[in-house]
């Protein structure tokens, strides 16, 4: 593998925008599914970025990874950095000689971030093969924390809270 991450030139792929969708009956939770497929001759090496929409603000908890299963190595792809926002994910690979299959992953635990979400992919395609076509897909979970109040909030609740406990009273003493 040492020969494989030699000096190489990347083939960049363009920008990818990917949507993020607003998990059904949650208010603060979304995700996206993503991939590419690698069709190649000799040069397989490549860099993938994808931008998530919509921007959003703040921070929040985000987990996700990319995954390659492959029966062969042309079919393979070797991660050698993923990146959301600058974080490294975990990368990691298996081989089942009884299936005769492997699997390369890169992947990120809850971890907090602040948007805008940013994920590039950058890895080796297709082993020595002489001509391949392998893919990965990949997904990216996001969860949403609710704003701290602003000081002025808790003033109101307190005055409203005191108000409240200024009416008990009252009826109170009438009674």
């Amino acid at each position: 593998m040492s020969a494989i991450f030699s000096a190489h030139a990347d083939v960049v792929h363009p920008t990818v925008e990917i949507a993020l969708v607003k998990s059904v009956g949650t208010t603060d939770q979304w995700s996206a599914g993503f991939g590419n497929t690698i069709n190649k001759g000799s040069d397989a090496w490549f860099t993938d970025t994808y931008i998530f929409t919509p921007e959003m603000a703040g921070n929040f908890k985000v987990n996700g990874g990319v995954f390659n299963i492959y029966s062969s190595m042309a079919q393979s792809i070797v991660f050698d950095s993923v990146t959301v926002n600058g974080v490294k994910l975990k990368l990691k690979s298996t081989y089942d000689v009884d299936l005769g299959q492997g699997t390369y992953s890169a992947v990120l635990g809850n971890t907090w971030l602040s948007g805008p979400l940013k994920m590039v992919v950058h890895g080796f395609a297709g082993g020595e093969a002489p001509s391949f076509s392998a893919s990965y897909v990949g997904t990216l979970n996001v969860r949403g924390i609710a704003a701290v109040p602003e000081p002025e909030t808790y003033a109101m609740m307190v005055a409203g809270l005191g108000l409240v406990g200024l009416m008990a009273r009252r009826r109170k003493q009438s009674v």
